[in-house]
């Protein structure tokens, strides 16, 4: 019998002793080792190196990151996260307040119902479990935490590792998506940018939903992108299928309306192209279903529907701000489309510059002065980014400009509180940085390159 070589034996060792003290970060670990193969498998030969390599430090940085918050929490809080026992009538058994002491209850609230559903399918129906389970905050990442807990047992520090395998993964469908657009060398650009842009990493340390929502939304738009340069009907069918199911998903995660929303503007930009190739029965009959399902009435409603939340803000804790005329605070007096018409620059000023400078008082906006001044510097880049996509790549891109100004418009009527603001102004960060990586490049080389065919 021959010996077992020494180099197997450690690696036996160290699984051994990683499944002994977290099997929820070694299956972690598992997904990323498989994630690092697939990319040297199928990553194209000349991206291969750079796609392996940011898919690795973006992982380990936000892996470091939320060790590090979860050390942190130990400090503040004096104890661990930990089970102290069975689930008995009001009482869970656990204390997870990891990321309470950021004020950022969500995390932990969400751990809580993940472990509820978790406790809830091995069968204890105990009240604090029915109850929990019926909380507020119905959203599939919830699932993804009760599956997590349901496999590997109350694990609330290797759960948020997940998030970061997660978050790391966001920069693939960024990079082909915006090599697709433009091509390489804006692609990764685009997809270092979103690997290390403060906020995106910092979800990716949480319980939060975010991260999930980012790849999901990155993933339809780079569906949408090669569905429209398919050739043969068969692939066209596969990828419709595709965005279809991941459409399913996502759909759960968030406010609807947002990814309707996002329907619309692909079947606009998809019109139009048809419109451009002199296909004009694909284009009036994807006119006509886009008119019937996202008409006036329908855009009327949810500019009113984001005004009241707006006002709904306004009305709450924390730091806020206003853009409609005084007499409209508190909600009493509805305000009619003329007025939310012209609020509608106001209010986007206010969602891309918030939290300005001048609130650096506060403890929370003085931490993210340095991406607001990252972010001040990226946003005119952003600007001549369209520009230059929609001038010399206009079918290549003017999908994502639509997508852009309607989550923008969207975003902004719905928002006045700055910390709620930040998490959901994220949802078009990773569009941003892409058209600033394509404006810096336009900036530097004018269409040379832009004029190329994406590979």
């Amino acid at each position: 019998m021959k010996p077992i070589p020494k180099k197997l034996l450690l690696v036996g060792l160290l699984l051994g002793v990683g499944a002994a003290f977290s099997p929820g970060g070694l299956f972690v670990l598992f997904l990323v080792a498989a994630t690092w193969a697939a990319l040297r498998r199928f990553s194209p030969p000349g991206d291969r190196v750079f796609l392996i390599r940011l898919f690795l430090i973006a992982f380990f940085v936000r892996a470091i990151l939320s060790l590090g918050l979860d050390l942190g929490s130990w400090v503040v809080e004096g104890a661990p996260p930990v089970k102290r026992g069975p689930v008995e009538y009001w009482n869970l058994g656990i204390i997870d307040k990891t990321r309470n002491y950021l004020r950022m209850g969500d995390s932990d609230h969400y751990s809580e119902r993940g472990y509820c559903l978790a406790q809830y399918v091995s069968g204890v129906w105990e009240p604090a479990v029915l109850r929990r389970i019926q909380d507020y905050g119905h959203q599939g990442y919830v699932l993804v935490i009760g599956w997590f807990y349901y496999l590997f047992g109350f694990s609330p520090i290797s759960v948020k590792l997940l998030n970061g395998w997660i978050g790391a993964l966001h920069i693939l469908p960024i990079f082909f998506l915006s090599k697709s657009c433009f091509q390489s060398t804006i692609a990764r650009w685009a997809a270092a940018l979103v690997a290390g842009f403060p906020t995106l990493v910092f979800w990716s340390a949480t319980n939060l939903k975010e991260p999930l929502l980012f790849l999901l939304t990155a993933i339809l738009c780079l569906l949408f992108r090669v569905f429209q340069r398919a050739r043969t009907p068969r692939r066209r069918v596969l990828y419709a299928g595709l965005f279809l199911l991941t459409f399913y998903v996502i759909s759960d995660m968030g406010r609807r309306e947002l990814f309707f929303s996002l329907v619309a503007c692909f079947i606009l930009a998809f019109s139009a192209e048809q419109c451009f190739q002199k296909r004009w029965y694909v284009a009036l009959i994807l006119m006509a279903a886009a008119l019937i399902h996202f008409g006036p009435p329908v855009i009327q409603d949810g500019l009113r529907q984001g005004v009241y939340r707006h006002i709904g803000y306004v009305g709450g804790t924390g730091m806020v701000y206003r853009y409609l005329p005084e007499k409209f605070y508190p909600y009493v007096i509805p305000a009619p489309p003329g007025v939310i018409a012209r609020a509608i620059p106001n209010a986007v000023t206010h969602y891309l510059l918030e939290p300005t400078l001048s609130r650096a008082g506060d403890r929370f906006v003085t931490l993210l002065v340095p991406q607001m001044i990252l972010w001040y510097f990226l946003l005119p880049l952003a600007l001549i980014g369209v520009a230059a996509g929609l001038r010399w790549k206009p079918w290549n891109c003017c999908f994502l400009v639509l997508l852009l100004f309607a989550w923008v418009v969207m975003g902004a009527l719905s928002n006045a509180n700055i910390g709620t603001l930040i998490r959901l102004r994220d949802m078009v960060t990773p569009i941003i940085l892409l058209f600033a990586a394509a404006g810096f490049w336009a900036l530097a080389r004018g269409s040379q390159g832009f004029s190329q065919e994406a590979a």
